[in-house]
């Protein structure tokens, strides 16, 4: 019975034993998953077309809100924007210009100098734009030279952008494009040049003919008495008549007088309509206004004209 006892336990051992090496055959046995070290970090290196929205877009309303997008991420898109500003189309340049010049003007100014270069004429617009704003006078030579372009836009945005980067340097330039072939190019010249001389030549870019060229006369003598003068001594100069000139009996006069003198000062108490006594006391406050005038103290005397971008 004993022997029985014994024969069975050992079967039942072997059934066990076999069972184990049966699991080993049949089931594979789980790999260990080793944890993580700590937690993954994004990648900087994304391409362009994932960091930023489309750029260079046909619909202007689209372009301009991705733009915004490109713009609100900061100094992160800086280097995409720098990419489309060199292998983008032209309007991919242009639409990159225009967000780096929002984000960084100094990246700006670095693309824009080198996209002058561009042949085409909506790249080159925007770089002029961002250089005459930053006051990137590395661009003045090249800017100049756009002043001769076939383009008409091109010639009058660079009329105006030499009058940031070159100053009273650009007049002699400016006069000549008075007689452009093109009224708008006339227009952007004229402009820039009241806005370098602070002075109101009556120059226009159509009319009579004997009026502009009366016009362009008056402003070639005031040239040759004060063209060896700088901008602040022009601002100086002018700000002395328009004070005057708020006194003066003649309407028209307070009135053109007063638009200046706002513009360079701005809001004040004056009135081309007030009576005597109150035009008096308005023109000492603007006196004392002008005594305080910080460009005073300046040497780089603000450029009042606009360049939208």
């Amino acid at each position: 019975m004993k022997r029985g006892f014994l024969i069975g336990f050992a079967a039942m051992m072997l059934l066990v034993v076999a069972g184990f090496i049966l699991r080993g055959v049949f089931f594979e046995k789980p790999v260990p998953v080793t944890p993580p070290l700590g937690p993954s970090l994004p990648t900087t290196e994304e391409p362009v077309s994932e960091v930023l929205a489309p750029l260079g877009m046909q619909d202007r309303l689209v372009a301009e809100a991705n733009i915004e997008k490109a713009v609100s991420q900061g100094e992160k898109s800086v280097k995409g924007l720098l990419e489309l500003c060199s292998v983008g189309s032209a309007l991919e340049q242009r639409d990159a210009l225009v967000a780096l010049f929002r984000i960084s003007s100094d990246s700006a100014s670095v693309a824009a100098l080198q996209l002058l270069d561009s042949g085409d004429n909506v790249v080159q617009h925007a770089a002029l734009t961002v250089c005459a704003r930053t006051r990137t006078t590395e661009a003045a030579g090249k800017a100049l030279e756009l002043t001769h372009s076939e383009d008409i836009l091109i010639r009058a945005r660079a009329a105006r952008a030499i009058g940031f980067l070159m100053g009273g340097e650009a007049l002699t330039r400016l006069v000549e494009m008075l007689d452009d072939e093109a009224a708008f190019v006339r227009a952007s010249a004229s402009e820039t040049i009241e806005a370098l001389t602070f002075k109101e030549f009556g120059i226009r870019h159509s009319g009579y003919p004997s009026e502009r060229e009366r016009a362009i006369n008056e402003l070639k003598v005031w040239l040759e008495s004060h063209g060896g003068s700088s901008r602040f001594e022009w601002l100086q100069s002018r700000m002395k008549e328009a004070i005057v000139g708020l006194s003066s009996e003649n309407p028209w006069e307070r009135y053109s007088s007063d638009q200046f003198v706002t513009r360079i000062l701005g809001p004040n108490s004056y009135s081309w309509d007030l009576s005597g006594q109150q035009r008096s006391v308005a023109i000492q406050q603007i006196r004392k206004k002008w005594s305080e005038y910080r460009p005073l103290f300046e040497t780089d005397v603000p450029l009042q004209l606009k360049m939208e971008l």
